[in-house]
């Protein structure tokens, strides 16, 4: 019975005043989506540092710049050496 005492109560407020709970039903599902974008967003940050932090620590890949830097050094140094004779 209050059930249905507080949905008549609930019918005529919004028949009274359809606007404010118009605006009240859009203000709710605007934040909802803001929640949903701010969410997604995080989410996807996230996921590239996740992929980023995956990539940068990989092994072979460190070792393979490691190689790389140490061939540019050692060209460098045969270069240096090759002039002075």
């Amino acid at each position: 019975m209050q059930f249905l005492i507080v949905l008549l109560l609930l019918v005529i407020a919004v028949a009274l005043a359809p606007g404010f709970f118009l605006g009240l039903v859009a203000l709710v599902l605007s934040l909802g989506n803001v929640i949903l974008f701010s969410l997604a967003s995080v989410l996807i940050i996230l996921a590239v540092i996740f992929v980023w932090e995956r990539r940068a620590s990989d092994p072979v890949r460190q070792q393979a710049k490691e190689e790389r830097r140490i061939r540019k050094i050692t060209d460098a140094a045969n270069r240096a050496n090759s002039r002075k004779n």
